[in-house]
């Protein structure tokens, strides 16, 4: 008897994810028709092109992407997919599957993100959240420190290449837009960057809202 309402409620998780995950393709297909995007439905490996820019969170899981809409959007050339990845609680991912035999509780991250290429080049940088987890990038990356804007450190951490040409980029305008907007992630990687925010995988109806942020700040980042 235990066993028969156990696979019943199995089931019925199933068929709910199913539902839930049919009716947010539909709702992202007519989200990507209305912008004037290519919607490639279901699972799909992550574009080389993409993955060989080494940007920190695709190497947090495997190179697979859901539901990737493509394009062009005022004048850039844009992707816009959730990717997921698996990771120890209090750790970092790795492009292997965690195994059931890690110490610790496994964490599902799910994430929208917008990523825009063959852009003019930008510095090579990583913009994070300043919340104390853990983020191993590339070892001729460097931490930029910006001590005389408390308010943006409070929110921010930032990591460069090199170091004056970021300077250069995140003027006093450009630090004082990021600190009254907490909770991005940018990933500068030259003629490719992404914008993301951790785990939040972006509802259908507002997914249009979130790449018009994303293209705003990538507006502020070459304006200067």
């Amino acid at each position: 008897m235990k066993i028969t309402i156990f696979l019943i409620i199995v089931a019925v998780i199933l068929i709910a994810a199913w539902y839930f995950e049919n009716h947010r393709r539909d709702a992202l297909a007519k989200a990507a028709q209305r912008i004037g995007l290519t919607l490639d439905p279901g699972q799909q490996r992550l574009p080389q092109f993409v993955d060989d820019a080494d940007f920190y969170l695709f190497n947090q899981g495997q190179p697979l992407i859901q539901n990737m809409m493509r394009g062009g959007r005022i004048g850039d050339r844009i992707l816009v997919f959730n990717y997921t990845f698996e990771a120890t609680q209090g750790f970092e991912g790795r492009r292997e599957i965690p195994s059931l035999t890690d110490e610790g509780v496994i964490l599902t991250h799910m994430q929208t993100v917008v990523a825009f290429h063959e852009i003019t080049p930008l510095p090579h940088f990583d913009l994070s959240p300043n919340d104390k987890s853990k983020r191993t990038l590339n070892t001729d990356f460097r931490t930029v420190a910006f001590d005389e804007t408390p308010n943006f450190t409070q929110n921010y951490r930032l990591a460069a290449r090199e170091e004056a040409k970021v300077r250069s980029l995140f003027n006093n305008d450009l630090l004082t837009h990021f600190a009254n907007n907490p909770g991005w992630v940018v990933e500068s990687r030259g003629d490719r960057v992404i914008f993301y925010q951790k785990d939040r995988r972006v509802d259908p109806e507002l997914i249009t809202e979130f790449i018009d942020q994303a293209h705003s700040l990538l507006d502020l980042l070459r304006s200067k």
